[in-house]
């Protein structure tokens, strides 16, 4: 089969060269695909740039995916069973969760990217990914899926907006009543759409870049939108704010220190400070805590500064209660599809990721592809 793998050396492509590999072969655990559409995660995106020393040469990235089964494990049905999930047969088509679980390790690998840490920064191989013609996929990460949801919608954003909708929960189920969302990305403004659909009203977005500061205007979910680099933007906060500062300010940004201290700043006392944007910097801590420690350990603790005192939350993946309820609701909310489709930019056939990679248009916000053309 062709597919996009993976590779530490610099190529034409970026990091990842078109092969013909051979197809996966099942287990009992898992079931075959045949990938019907991908979108591109940003992480994706730090991949294709080779900005992932641990990843290991030669996988198949691509972890937000849907497909149609081809071949069924003789014990997949029963764990779909045990999980209150109807039960698949070939043809069937699936959405699938990305992070899975390996016997005797605590942590989470995600097909494509990682398996769990087996030593400081070394990483188990993972199960490979979906920019392929086939993938094997565990049945612990099925989703079971029906036509109506791929009526005007790629199921493989599921993957990704599962993540802010358990954001937009844990801060309905906390009650913050006004929130703070850094970063206009896919993820920021998924989670803008998410804190408006589970019903918080009073909602702000900070963003550096003008392009995407635009198209947050546009979508016209977030009360304000502000540019971060306003010279008076403290201002306007307190203004915003009503001099408190926020109940809880996410960072879907990450990367730069100054996001960290901005977040920081604009949370109230005895807010809440949400992390998702991961940052690579070694240097960049919080109480002592790389950020990204807190994200993956899914670690909750309250952090002084100064006389201000913070509840620090780390939050990643995504609950089976979240992904049946976005399925449910998202086969008849076709205003929650319309909004969730609104950043996705469709780029034709897998055949062209990789020169999609090399000439990426900076204006798009997320990428989707369909099967390759053979």
């Amino acid at each position: 089969m062709k597919a996009w793998v993976y590779s530490t050396k610099k190529c034409g492509n970026g990091f990842i060269n078109l092969k013909d590999v051979p197809e996966p072969e099942n287990k009992d655990d898992q079931v075959i695909i045949k990938v019907k559409g991908v979108s591109v995660c940003g992480t994706d995106e730090n991949l294709l740039k080779g900005e992932f020393s641990a990843i290991h040469d030669g996988i198949i990235p691509g972890h937000e995916f849907w497909g149609e089964v081809v071949q069924i494990g003789a014990l997949t049905n029963d764990i779909l069973k045990k999980r209150g999930l109807q039960e698949i047969k070939k043809n069937s088509l699936i959405a699938s969760e990305s992070h899975y679980n390996i016997e005797g390790f605590r942590e989470e690998g995600i097909i494509g990217l990682w398996g769990p840490e087996i030593s400081k920064g070394k990483y188990l191989t993972p199960i490979n990914g979906a920019y392929a013609e086939y993938c094997a996929v565990p049945a612990e990460c099925i989703y079971p899926i029906s036509e109506k949801l791929i009526s005007e919608f790629l199921p493989s954003l599921i993957e990704a907006a599962g993540n802010d909708a358990l954001i937009a929960q844990f801060l309905i189920e906390n009650n913050a009543n006004n929130v703070g969302i850094v970063g206009c990305g896919p993820h920021g403004l998924y989670t803008q759409i998410f804190v408006k659909h589970f019903g918080i009203n009073k909602i702000a977005a900070f963003e550096t870049d003008s392009h995407r500061v635009d198209f947050a205007r546009n979508l016209q979910v977030s009360d304000k939108v502000f540019s971060s680099n306003d010279q008076n933007l403290d201002e306007k906060v307190y203004d915003f704010t009503e001099g408190k500062g926020f109940d809880a300010v996410v960072d879907l940004a990450g990367k730069y220190g100054d996001v960290l201290d901005m977040c920081i700043k604009y949370t109230k006392d005895r807010g809440m400070l949400v992390l998702f944007g991961l940052y690579e910097a070694p240097d960049i801590l919080l109480d002592g805590k790389k950020p990204n420690d807190i994200i993956f350990g899914r670690e909750k603790f309250e952090f002084q500064i100064d006389s201000k005192k913070i509840l620090v939350v780390g939050i990643t993946g995504r609950t089976p209660e979240i992904w049946k309820y976005l399925i449910n609701t998202l086969e008849n909310d076709k205003k929650l599809k319309k909004l969730l489709m609104a950043p996705v930019t469709r780029m034709g056939p897998l055949n062209n990721l990789g020169t999609d990679t090399i000439n990426k248009d900076p204006k798009i916000l997320k990428r989707a592809y369909a099967p390759f053309e053979l």
